[in-house]
């Protein structure tokens, strides 16, 4: 039997990708329910694999400590695979990254490991605007969505603002986008500082590979969990390659939004569409703004002169 094999991720860092790659294309952990013919139209038009359900996800103190002692869920021990979300999914000091990891390389010793972490700032800031634009954020959530979302994965509800008394039902859109603006870079450093939990002996890619060297990278994930299936080399590749393709869009919105900071820096003018949540926050933490308007400006003059907190 095959060693249980185990992906650990962030959120927005392609875990549920890495995880199809392996149930349709490797030759240990194949997953015959898996319709290779159809794979592709598994593939969302915002670039995530979410059609496909996550098998092994365990998200409670509970689910982890049983897993730990061997305890094995039926679904784990049928498709020999487990997905964890680290390091926001669990609450308190004592049940972070640390303390996750710390237990899984103390009594999973025979599992193998696939460990997502992401470099450096830029990385954090894309992982953000994938899974923002893949949990349907888009360029108007609903405000009770962000709220859940920032404070179960991301732990914003820490944030100081000395600005303003405010409950959350009291908050408007751009002190929605404020929030996130004063809380982010304390967050994406936390998603940078995990790579200090690797381990020598798992198979560690980062977010930076899977987008520059996405059919290379994949390979790898094969490599380490029983090589690629001979007669499914072509579908691999193809796969792979559309994959890729739609993440573009995210990535070209990172672009834009380092086009909108620098064209404020340099007084040049630059106009825009709507931009996602995510996207209008940090370029409010790159200029050091915070402005006081749920419509956020679409050009580089009025974005230069709209209300702020002073």
């Amino acid at each position: 039997m095959n060693p249980i094999l185990n992906i650990l991720f962030t959120p927005g860092s392609f875990g549920s990708t890495v995880q199809t790659i392996v149930q349709s294309f490797s030759c240990d952990y194949k997953d015959q329910s898996i319709p290779i013919e159809l794979l592709i139209s598994l593939i969302l038009k915002d670039g995530s694999m979410h059609q496909i359900p996550k098998v092994g996800h365990p998200g409670t103190t509970k689910q982890i400590e049983d897993f730990c002692n061997n305890i094995i869920d039926p679904n784990i021990e049928r498709f020999r695979i487990t997905t964890w979300i680290h390091p926001f999914v669990l609450n308190g000091p004592d049940h972070g990254s640390e303390w996750l990891l710390t237990n899984l390389i103390q009594h999973r010793i025979n599992d193998k490991f696939i460990f997502i972490h992401i470099n450096d700032l830029e990385f954090a800031e894309l992982n953000f605007l994938f899974f923002s634009f893949k949990n349907n954020w888009g360029e108007r959530p609903v405000k009770k969505d962000i709220l859940s979302r920032l404070q179960r994965l991301f732990g914003l509800c820490n944030v100081k603002w000395d600005y303003y008394n405010f409950t959350w039902d009291d908050l408007s859109y751009w002190q929605l986008r404020n929030y996130f603006s004063d809380g982010y870079l304390e967050q994406a450093q936390k998603l940078i500082d995990c790579k200090k939990f690797k381990n020598p002996d798992w198979l560690v890619i980062t977010t930076e590979e899977i987008l520059n060297s996405t059919v290379d990278t994949f390979k790898k994930v094969l490599d380490y969990s029983g090589g690629l299936i001979p007669n499914l080399e072509e579908k691999f590749y193809q796969f792979s390659n559309i994959w890729r393709d739609r993440q573009q869009y995210v990535i070209n919105e990172y672009e834009l939004i380092k086009k909108i900071v620098y064209s404020i820096q340099h007084d040049e003018y630059i106009s825009w569409g709507k931009l996602n949540f995510v996207s209008e926050a940090i370029i409010q933490q790159k200029l050091n703004i915070r402005l006081t308007v749920d419509q956020f400006p679409s050009n580089s003059i009025d974005l230069k002169h709209a209300p702020r907190i002073s």
